[in-house]
């Protein structure tokens, strides 16, 4: 083993114990970091992929272990996402316009992230229910479709 190859691995494992320690994959973060290291995007989204489901699916054992999610969404909106995700991956999309949408994406999530304490305190005042079957199947949807199209979600061959 190089001394690049192993210090990939310690950026792709800091990548996943910091995604993992909020219940995300990292597959967003191993993109990134392969992409600023020049890896071959087509190894790479293979990469991501398997990364994902093994970190992803840790991190859901132990949040649902935890009582921090609950399975039913999980399976409903994971029935919905992963065909698509499928689907998305094999959708033909260019080099530029895959970066774009990765870019708008990554952008959208340092958003979300920036503004979470003020989108906290705001759903404080707003009533607890239940999510439905079909706002959880849109969800999965639109976020399996997108995962695939950008690599996140979905190896295409």
């Amino acid at each position: 083993m190089t001394g690049w190859e192993l210090a990939l691995g310690i950026w792709f494992g800091a990548v996943a114990f910091v995604y993992a320690m909020v219940g995300h994959g990292g597959a967003s973060g191993y993109l990134a970091v392969g992409a600023l290291t020049g890896m071959d995007p087509s190894a790479l989204r293979a990469q991501a992929l398997a990364l994902n489901l093994v970190v992803a699916g840790l991190a859901a054992w132990a949040f649902t272990r935890k009582g921090h999610l609950r399975l039913r969404i999980l399976v409903l909106v994971g029935v919905f996402s992963v065909p698509m995700a499928f689907l998305g991956a094999r959708t033909p999309l260019g080099a530029s316009t895959a970066k774009l949408l990765l870019g708008l994406c990554l952008a959208v999530a340092a958003l979300r992230l920036f503004f979470h304490p003020w989108l906290a305190r705001k759903s404080e005042h707003v009533p607890r229910r239940k999510p439905r079957v079909w706002v959880l199947g849109i969800t999965g949807t639109g976020l399996g479709y997108l995962s695939g199209l950008t690599g996140v979600g979905a190896a295409s061959t």
